[in-house]
């Protein structure tokens, strides 16, 4: 296995670098226009429906904080009501504040959007990156959450 930037793994399958590459979306719909073949899908089997991304801050930011937690939870829920499933929603707004083009999102799998953390799926994820030596200590998910 080996550790490269986003936007170089294409090219390094193009050119023979590397056999095969793993990428989360934009950058494996641009691949695909690219003409690179998708061999398999990310969040299958033991990751399905595995979180992809979360928001982070000190357990002192956030118990001083409180009011701005609330804030950001409450937008982020009302975001992913209004986009969830919407693709049309989807393929507006992400060009609109990336560089990613309404035809890349238009090829893009889109995610599973969720308001909460999930805590046990995403120490599945801790474990699976334990047992894939990816890290060399087991991660206590629950202790690392803040939940109020």
């Amino acid at each position: 296995m080996l550790e490269m930037p986003l936007p170089d793994m294409a090219p390094a399958v193009q050119n023979g670098n590397v056999d095969a590459i793993w990428q989360v979306e934009p950058f494996q719909a641009v691949s695909e226009q690219a003409g690179l073949v998708k061999i398999g899908n990310l969040f299958a089997g033991p990751a399905a429906d595995m979180p992809v991304a979360g928001w982070i801050t000190t357990r002192d930011y956030a118990e001083a904080n409180p009011e701005v937690i609330t804030g950001l939870r409450d937008s982020l829920s009302r975001s992913i009501e209004d986009l969830d499933g919407n693709r049309e929603a989807f393929a507006t707004l992400v060009p609109e504040f990336t560089t990613v083009t309404a035809e890349v999102v238009q090829e893009i799998d889109l995610p599973v959007f969720a308001a909460e953390v999930d805590v046990a799926k995403v120490q599945e994820g801790a474990d699976m990156m334990l047992d894939y030596e990816l890290i060399d200590q087991a991660l206590d998910v629950q202790g690392a959450t803040y939940t109020d």
